[in-house]
């Protein structure tokens, strides 16, 4: 791999895929209610709702990115442009990684614990008595305005196989927003 990496998605997908239950996840222009155009004025980001529209009830899907050879990295950083405009306490989106090709998934950090990182907790599983508070934390509610997010992954060095994906999970009921979108994931060394 080649660090920097940085996928603006101009180009096609660049490797990322979508998946999931009850997915709304498309590439494309967000031309949402409150999630309009891209991070950077581009033409090209991924979204849910299909880019415009509304994302499903029980939705519980994700946009996988390729596998990293972190091996050459010694203090990585991550940083993404998002825009989420969800149902508060109850829908939203993670960053979340695999070092065994998916088989299982942990969370990138919490609420503060970055630039940007994370808004709110109750992203669509119900209570979880791992997480503060019983609810998961993620990019929850909000605005729909383009924001850039930063988080220290230096825990990940030296890393043969990593793999990120942005989880969206909503709940059964009151989905009348775009959801979540991102653009311009980018992976370095400081």
């Amino acid at each position: 791999d080649v660090y920097p990496y940085l996928e603006a998605f101009e180009a096609g997908s660049g490797g990322w895929t979508s998946g999931g239950t009850n997915s709304t996840w498309a590439q494309g222009t967000p031309a949402g209610l409150a999630i309009t155009g891209t991070g950077d004025g581009s033409d090209n980001a991924w979204m849910t709702s299909n880019l415009i529209g509304y994302y499903n009830n029980n939705e519980q899907s994700y946009v996988l990115g390729p596998c990293f050879d972190f091996t050459p990295l010694v203090l990585p950083y991550v940083e993404l442009d998002f825009a989420n405009y969800s149902e508060n306490f109850w829908d939203g989106a993670q960053l979340q990684y695999s070092l065994d090709a998916g088989a299982s998934w942990e969370v990138v950090g919490m609420i503060g614990t970055g630039d940007n990182w994370y808004t709110n907790y109750g992203i669509g599983f119900g209570f979880d008595p791992d997480w503060p508070f019983g609810y998961p934390e993620g990019w929850v509610g909000s605005d729909g305005s383009w924001k850039t997010a930063h988080h220290d992954i230096s825990f990940l060095a030296g890393e043969p196989q990593v793999q990120f994906r942005i989880f969206f999970a909503s709940d059964g009921s009151v989905n009348w927003y775009d959801g979540f979108a991102f653009d311009n994931f980018k992976i370095a060394d400081p």
